[in-house]
């Protein structure tokens, strides 16, 4: 979970469009323990003012920014690609080797 700690930060972000967070409901959400001290709490927080920006009227609570969430839209179309990439390339290499049998058998039947 925490190797992609930015991704989960901006996902959990996307999962609440329309639903002002708080930090503590983003620690909560990655069960982050600060006394373990497994993570810096300045990286974190400098992550979170990246994806997050503070509504004006109500202290405390963030919402996602625009930018964050086409990167996370971005992210997602990335991940179908590289899925549809590995698709294509086994149907060409099962398609390589189908034409290769082929072309063995027409030479023994010459």
């Amino acid at each position: 979970m925490y190797q992609n700690l930015y991704l989960n930060i901006l996902e959990f972000g996307v999962n609440n469009i329309g639903n002002p967070i708080t930090k503590e409901d983003l620690f909560k959400h990655l069960k982050i323990d600060f006394t373990k001290k497994d993570f810096n709490k300045f990286t974190i927080d400098n992550i979170f003012r990246r994806i997050y920006e503070q509504i004006e009227d109500v202290p405390a609570k963030y919402i996602i920014t625009i930018d964050a969430y086409f990167q996370y839209l971005e992210h997602i179309r990335l991940e179908e690609a590289r899925k549809d990439t590995k698709k294509a390339i086994i149907i060409s290499i099962v398609a390589i080797i189908i034409s290769i049998i082929l072309a063995f058998i027409q030479i023994l039947k010459c």
